[in-house]
């Protein structure tokens, strides 16, 4: 979402729909490589 939770009430979230392929592909791209980089919830000290 765009607005901060703490200064804007969550009934004012709003959202970007954006519907181009070239978008698509580079959040999926930026997905994955987060996704790698990520500790699996059993790994992390709780």
């Amino acid at each position: 979402m765009v607005l901060n939770d703490k200064e804007i009430h969550s009934s004012y979230d709003l959202g970007v729909w954006i519907n181009t392929p070239f978008f698509a592909q580079t959040i999926d791209k930026m997905f994955d490589a987060s996704w790698e980089k990520m500790t699996p919830l059993n790994k992390m000290k709780l």
